[in-house]
């Protein structure tokens, strides 16, 4: 009998990443958070994440539902979400706690390699993470608003010499 492999929920992984970010939040004099992940960058990270995971491990972090957005790839139930989350407007850092209710499930992942991939997208930019998820051909290669085919974000970093170790 095959084994059945399994696969983090989408919001569990979201639920790490954030309580990840978090661990190495500063604040200065007027409370202002150090953190400048917004809607936009967390998306760049769970493309980047997604397809460097792949890359390292031939394993799926979590079941993708990309789309081709104008800045970039987007997973609209997690851009909604965080949308529609009371007192986001778009350009502050995602809530801590966006995924709060997500916090039950074993880790089904390589943590430390998870770790090492986000501390990497981390320390670029927003813009610089979109301008860079505009040069993989999965979004290139895709219609605006369409779906990004998983296959073909795993062939794209399949072929790509990325290695957190």
């Amino acid at each position: 009998m095959k084994e059945e492999i399994q696969i983090n929920s989408l919001d569990f992984v979201c639920n790490f990443i954030l309580n990840y970010i978090y661990k190495f939040e500063d604040k200065d004099e007027q409370g202002i958070s150090s953190i400048d992940v917004n809607n936009i960058k967390f998306q760049k990270i769970l493309y980047f994440l997604y397809g460097i995971y792949w890359k390292q491990t031939k394993k799926e972090i979590f079941k993708p539902n990309f789309k081709a957005w104008k800045f970039g790839p987007v997973i609209e139930d997690v851009y909604y979400k965080i949308q529609n989350l009371p007192n986001y407007n778009g350009y502050n850092p995602v809530p801590k706690d966006a995924f709060k209710n997500f916090n039950n499930e074993a880790i089904n992942f390589d943590k430390l390699l998870v770790e090492k991939i986000i501390d990497n997208l981390n320390s670029f930019s927003i813009w610089r993470l979109v301008e860079m998820s505009h040069l993989t051909d999965p979004w290139k290669n895709a219609e605006q608003s369409k779906l990004i085919s998983k296959k073909s974000i795993q062939t794209y970093f399949n072929d790509k010499n990325i290695k957190f170790s």
